[in-house]
C-alpha cells in the first residue's frame, strides 16, 4: 500500500479495540505495517486478522505493558517480522484507580502505570507519582 507511512512499521499498544484499533487501521491505510500489543489474545488476533484481510500487514503479540520483558518481546517481534520499528502509539490502559491523584494509593498507582523503579535501576525511571498535596 502506498501512503505517507509506506514502508514504516508502527507498534500500537492496546490496538485490539477502541482508539488503538482505529489508530492501527489508519496506520495500515496509510501504508504502515502494524504490530498490535495487548493482553487479550482473542481480540488482538482478530484485529490483526481483519487488517490483513483488508490487505494490510499486521501482527499481534500478547503483551502486558506493565511487564518489561513483555514489552521487550513486543519490540523484538516487530523487528523480527518487519525488519525495523519506526514508531509507537502507546495506547494500552484500563484505568480503574480514580479520584484526586494525591488520594490514589501507591499500589493502585503502580498497577495502573507500571512498577516504580528508582532511576538507574534499569537505565530508565518508571512512572513517578507526582507529589501533590491536598
Amino acid at each position: 500500500m502506498a501512503g505517507r507511512l509506506a514502508a514504516k512499521v508502527v507498534l500500537v499498544t492496546g490496538g485490539g479495540t477502541g482508539i488503538g484499533r482505529a489508530v492501527a487501521a489508519r496506520a495500515v491505510a496509510d501504508g504502515a505495517a502494524v504490530v498490535i500489543g495487548g493482553r487479550r489474545t482473542d481480540v488482538g488476533e482478530q484485529a490483526a486478522a481483519e487488517l490483513r484481510a483488508d490487505g494490510g500487514r499486521a501482527l499481534f503479540v500478547a503483551t502486558d505493558v506493565t511487564v518489561e520483558p513483555d514489552v521487550e518481546r513486543l519490540v523484538q517481534a516487530a523487528v523480527a517480522e518487519f525488519g525495523r520499528l519506526d514508531g509507537a502509539f502507546n495506547n494500552a490502559g484500563g484505568v480503574t484507580a480514580s479520584g484526586p491523584v494525591h488520594t490514589v494509593a501507591s499500589q493502585a498507582w503502580q498497577a495502573e502505570l507500571g512498577p516504580l523503579r528508582p532511576a538507574g535501576s534499569s537505565g530508565r525511571p518508571g512512572p513517578a507519582r507526582p507529589a501533590v498535596g491536598s
